[in-house]
């Protein structure tokens, strides 16, 4: 069975990457829907190597290896199709997670082909979205941006954490930072700021684990810490506005947001919701005094 599956692999990829190759036929957006989950099915079977890899970026070394899947040639299509005004963003963004957090690119391998392009279109693509949900509040479009930092952080943190002070990292940081700033409170006014948090956590840990070269000088290592603390501060900053507990009459309340149909739906179900409300409303909590203290 296994071995059917491999021999499948170059006739699946070749049907694939010819059904989402743009330019898209408004009249196959049906296809180019199945064609996206019918890769994120295949992922897990496409098998992967590393090679040598060629230094295309500032961010890559000439000496580093890259990672070569048989998912490698179809990311430029894929990557093609991040469009936000177009209907099958969402999709395009689930199959650009489903490779994120494959085990063919685990542990942040993958930065040439896969970390560095989602970057430049992020820095491109996301400042108009996250200006637009922080002045009319998160639309489906937002949220799957934000869905897409989110993996994109999880993915590279510590590619992120080696190249801070690269523009394109500043940029995704400024994003993150963004919807962690969302206006509102969280389960009132926005869902989406507490899908950051686990990344400043994880951020913060890569940092520490950074080991600078011995060539690099400590002015380069003061330089990063320096840009690290400005980050943070921002973070904190940010924080302090969100772990406000929010005001009646829109603040939590036991079944407060339930809906119409919800309303017969037992108390105990009831209190649970508010009590899962609390509980990640003490995550922001929980971050504001670890980043920055019990200072106000």
């Amino acid at each position: 069975m296994l071995q059917s599956l491999r021999d499948a692999v170059p006739v699946v990829t070749q049907a694939i990457a010819s059904s989402i190759a743009p330019p898209v036929d408004p009249a196959r957006l049906g296809q180019l829907q199945s064609a996206l989950k019918c890769f994120e099915a295949w992922i897990p079977n496409l098998p992967s190597r590393y090679a040598p890899a060629v230094a295309a970026s500032p961010l890559l070394s000439s000496t580093s290896s890259c990672l070569y899947s048989d998912v490698t040639p179809i990311l430029p299509s894929l990557f093609a199709l991040l469009d936000p005004a177009a209907p099958t963003f969402q999709p395009v963004v689930s199959a650009v997670l489903a490779v994120l957090s494959s085990t063919a690119f685990a542990d942040g391998a993958g930065a040439a082909t896969l970390t560095v392009p989602l970057l430049q279109w992020c820095a491109q693509a996301g400042p108009p979205i996250v200006s637009t949900a922080h002045r009319d509040g998160p639309d489906e479009t937002a949220s799957a941006l934000c869905r897409l930092l989110a993996g994109l952080g999880d993915h590279s943190t510590v590619y992120l954490a080696e190249n801070l002070h690269a523009p394109l990292v500043q940029a995704f940081l400024r994003l993150v930072l963004s919807f962690t700033a969302l206006p509102g409170s969280y389960g009132v006014d926005e869902e989406e700021s507490e899908r950051m948090l686990g990344f400043w956590y994880l951020f913060q840990e890569a940092f520490w684990m950074v080991e600078f070269p011995p060539e690099s000088g400590a002015a380069r290592e003061k330089e990063m810490w320096a840009l690290a603390k400005a980050v943070y501060a921002e973070l904190v900053a940010v924080l302090r506005t969100k772990v406000r507990w929010p005001t009646p009459p829109s603040g939590w309340a036991k079944g407060a947001r339930l809906s119409p149909l919800a309303l017969d739906v037992r108390r105990k179900e009831t209190d649970k919701m508010f009590a899962d409300q609390v509980e990640r409303f003490q995550v922001y909590v929980r971050l504001r005094w670890l980043f920055g203290g019990s200072h106000s």
